[in-house]
């Protein structure tokens, strides 16, 4: 049988919960969470019933800014997320344990691992100078012989060379000039001149090599982790950031597809237009892309993109996916209420990105849909077959339609397609959100909660959780603080500001306390989570239907493959229940048909199979499944277009 990650959360109802990968803090990690850290949690939300982790980007961030969505590369994880522990050279260099003797000595391990807050400068010098040790003792003993693990390397550093080899000396030469923004390098290197270049890499190859090196620990220890979560049931959700930081590998190495000068200034540079909040409009002062130039090329940058995710998750976020359809264009010098609208490449690059991601992988896409969204954007959503965000503490003045009187956009009001929850990692926390509310907006929501209008607030939380586990939405993906009731200062991100408030958020718990359910408090809040999910269905016991037969197709009606003549399409069933044989077929004005076999016998009376079609001609298809005798036809379910149209 074929192998796949495969995971059925398209299938049917589903919970999780958002945790940072930095926020994670255990007895054993150094100040930041780590790879190790995640098999804790991955345990936590096994025992309780939730299938799906969300973490946010993964990606290598510059020592001026932790944020994850300003990382200095869209393709490199950020190494400080390495479990030391893990890393086989570390244990075994002198120099290494020497540190390490030093600093629990003179008290660092402790802070670090006592901090509240992520201590990043810390961090990175302890983390990043156990790690060079270990290179150093990889150098000894694996690289300048034969050996497996020099093999390893190199074969990683051929296969990723897209993008590794920037990356490496982008890291190496901000190293070199103090951390300085590239556009004040010296103009040989900020012009990548090859002679340059090439000298460069002779006088700092072991620290070019280095980095490759660290990009090669993290992706092993990754593939590890996220291996155990499957076997445990669970599945992990990335995101992806839709800009790129200025400061960063991507636009020093391809300035051709971003809007910028001949001198490598930008002209124009991302935002938002005035609204209730920002009457001035936002400049986000981050590059615009020159979308003409990236579908010169097939928008390969974006596809590379979106593979690279493929190799470490089972969902993920598409931020700002308003940006795909249109964005806000601010001319350089202008004010921010003085950009325009400008189109995206819409369905051009979105088909690209599902046909690798959903239908040759079954990851599954999240379109972050938030704020003022214009119709032809929830249009573009809709007919991808992607799932939109309904968020509970963002619901004024969004049902007039529905006929409340409020106003307001009740759990029961959302459609199935869309993740459920109650904030992100940009609002405030339920508390905090609940604590400023206007008493009248109190008195309006509270009869609706079943509450009285003396309600506390772990009150209101069990009654907000409890409608949005029982709403028709299929993801249900909640903030780790709101699960158990923490207040402002537990806040991941202010937008809009800068400082050490924000990306530094650690669990006011060990993950050994969480696990061990210490006190009344964690112990009664989990509880409470693991019977929501199971009760609601979302939980990880399979649901037979009595052992009814029944199946679930993707891409489901409404759904859109465009593909290149030559190409293949696939369709994926699972099948519930003991059955005898699966027919698919299409209503085709050629002579046609699928093939179709079984990729997985999940042993519990579920099959997975797939069945694929060589693309010949374009057209809307209506497709029919039969799974013995019952029969199901979803019309209009594949658009193929011809390849000069993509």
């Amino acid at each position: 049988m074929e192998e796949i990650s495969f995971n059925d959360l398209w299938a049917r109802k589903s919970a999780g919960f958002l945790l940072p990968l930095f926020s994670l803090k255990s007895e054993n990690s150094l100040g930041i969470g780590d790879t190790g850290d995640l098999y804790r949690i991955i345990d936590w939300a096994a025992d309780h019933e939730q299938r799906i982790v969300q973490l946010l980007p993964l990606n290598d961030t510059s020592p001026g800014d932790p944020s994850p969505y300003a990382a200095i590369s869209a393709f490199a994880v950020n190494p400080l997320y390495i479990d030391i522990n893990a890393v086989e050279e570390v244990r075994q260099s002198e120099e290494a344990r020497h540190m390490l003797r030093e600093w629990e000595a003179d008290a660092t391990l402790m802070t670090l691992k006592n901090n509240r807050c992520v201590d990043y400068t810390t961090v990175r010098a302890v983390k990043m100078s156990l790690l060079w040790a270990g290179f150093l003792h990889f150098l000894k003993e694996s690289w300048e012989g034969e050996s497996e693990k020099r093999d390893q390397l190199i074969l990683f550093i051929e296969s990723e060379k897209d993008w590794l080899r920037d990356y490496a000396f982008f890291r190496v030469l901000k190293e070199k000039e103090g951390e300085r923004h590239w556009r004040d390098w010296p103009e040989a290197m900020r012009c990548r001149k090859p002679e340059a270049m090439l000298n460069f890499e002779k006088e700092n190859s072991e620290r070019i090599i280095f980095y490759q090196w660290l990009q090669l620990i993290f992706l092993q220890q990754w593939k590890a982790v996220r291996s155990y979560a499957h076997e445990k049931g669970v599945f992990l959700m990335g995101d992806i950031s839709f800009y790129p930081g200025m400061d960063s590998t991507d636009v020093w190495a391809s300035p051709s597809l971003f809007q910028m000068n001949e001198d490598l200034s930008l002209s124009a540079t991302s935002g938002a237009p005035p609204d209730y909040f920002n009457p001035d409009g936002q400049d986000w002062g981050t590059p615009l892309y020159d979308w003409d130039a990236m579908a010169g090329d097939g928008y390969s940058w974006w596809l590379r993109r979106v593979e690279r995710v493929c190799e470490f998750f089972d969902l993920y976020r598409l931020d700002h996916f308003r940006g795909f359809e249109s964005y806000w264009r601010v001319p350089a010098g202008e004010k921010a209420s003085e950009g325009n609208w400008v189109k995206g490449p819409g369905e051009a690059l979105l088909h690209r990105l599902l046909k690798i991601s959903m239908y040759d992988n079954l990851l599954i896409p999240l379109a972050e849909d938030l704020g003022d969204i214009t119709p032809e954007v929830h249009r573009l959503r809709q007919r991808l077959g992607i799932a939109g965000y309904k968020t509970f503490i963002y619901g004024w003045g969004e049902g007039e339609h529905a006929g409340k009187a409020s106003g307001y956009r009740y759990p029961e009001d959302y459609a199935s397609d869309f993740l459920a929850t109650t904030g992100t990692h940009d609002t405030p926390t339920l508390r905090e959100w609940w604590e400023g509310l206007r008493d009248d907006e109190r008195r309006l929501l509270l009869p609706y909660l079943g509450l009285g209008l003396d309600a506390g607030f772990l009150s209101v939380r069990d009654a907000v959780l409890g409608k949005l586990f029982y709403c028709p939405a299929t993801f249900l993906v909640l903030p780790f603080q709101d699960i158990f009731g923490m207040g402002a200062e537990e806040r991941i991100n202010l937008p809009g500001t800068f400082g050490d408030h924000n990306w530094n958020w650690r669990m006011p718990f060990t993950m050994e306390e969480l696990l061990a359910n210490e006190g009344v408090e964690l112990s009664r809040d989990a509880a409470s989570l693991k019977g929501l999910t199971v009760a609601s269905g979302r939980g990880m016991s399979h649901i037979d239907g009595g052992g009814r037969l029944s199946f679930r197709v993707m891409p489901s009606q409404g759904a859109v493959q465009v593909l290149k003549e030559g190409e293949s399409f696939y369709v994926w069933l699972l099948v519930e229940g003991t059955h005898e044989d699966v027919e698919l077929s299409l209503a085709l004005s050629c002579d046609k048909s699928f093939e179709i076999s079984l990729v997985r016998d999940f042993g519990d009376r579920r099959f997975l199979y797939k069945a694929s079609m060589d693309h010949a001609l374009p057209g809307t298809y209506s497709m029919q499944v039969v799974v013995d005798d019952i029969k199901e036809i979803i019309d209009s379910c594949l658009i193929v277009e011809p390849s000069e149209h993509i």
